[in-house]
């Protein structure tokens, strides 16, 4: 295996270490330094696959160390979004992201609060925290950066993709067909939107009626979706 380190430097902030195990997309790495840039005691960030360390988490902090974990291949096992409607594919993305958010957050707890290195896991309310931090990043890149890479910037984890559509197009042809979709910025499908979440007649009507009327979604090849952004915000 092929190890690769590029130190770059956070203008006036700080120098992050950022140890690439797999290779990882350039718009995931530039989120981390944005993100580690109010995270003044992060200084290393190490992007991998299945380590064994991660015991099958998207991520984690080592507050020892000053070290942020970014396991691309656990996020591929169970995208945690998918149980809102969203497409494979995004809802891997948004995974990522949110987890990014997520242990940084922890690294700023830890900042603050030193005294919870004492913690073998941190209380309740700090994970709460941290969770809602995740989820607001996700709501916030997602509106500026509606389009998921194409699956060849996506480094190690595009290859990853590419060989789990192909074995899994005889059996679920659906997800592979996102690939064709994926340019026009979607996230999922209008149907499993409203099949996965819970809505009133009256909302159910009115997102129908947003989609249709073009205030809302998107129609590609006369199918009707949401954005990631709006599916998030389900």
């Amino acid at each position: 295996m092929t190890y690769k380190s590029t130190t770059t430097t956070y203008p006036t902030i700080k120098e992050i270490d950022i140890l690439e195990v797999v290779s990882a997309p350039k718009s995931l790495i530039d989120l981390i330094l944005e993100e580690c840039a109010t995270a003044l005691d992060v200084r290393k960030v190490v992007i991998g696959a299945f380590m064994h360390k991660m015991e099958g988490a998207y991520g984690l902090y080592d507050p020892i160390n000053k070290t942020v974990y970014i396991d691309l291949g656990n996020c591929t096992l169970e995208p945690s979004l998918c149980n809102k409607g969203m497409m494979f594919i995004p809802a891997l993305w948004c995974t990522l992201i949110w987890t990014i958010g997520h242990e940084v957050e922890h690294a700023r707890q830890l900042e603050l609060e030193p005294e919870l290195i004492t913690y073998y896991t941190l209380p309740q309310e700090y994970e709460d925290a941290a969770i809602k931090v995740g989820e607001d990043l996700v709501l916030s890149y997602t509106k500026e950066n509606p389009i998921v890479p194409p699956l060849e910037e996506l480094g190690w984890l595009g290859k990853q993709l590419v060989v789990m559509l192909n074995f899994m197009y005889s059996k679920h042809p659906e997800i592979t067909d996102e690939s064709l979709y994926l340019p026009h910025g979607v996230g999922g499908t209008l149907e499993e939107a409203i099949a996965c979440n819970e809505f009133t007649n009256k909302g159910r009507e009115l997102l129908i009626e947003g989609v249709n009327a073009g205030d809302m979604g998107l129609i590609v090849n006369d199918r009707k979706f949401l954005s990631m952004h709006e599916m998030i915000g389900l």
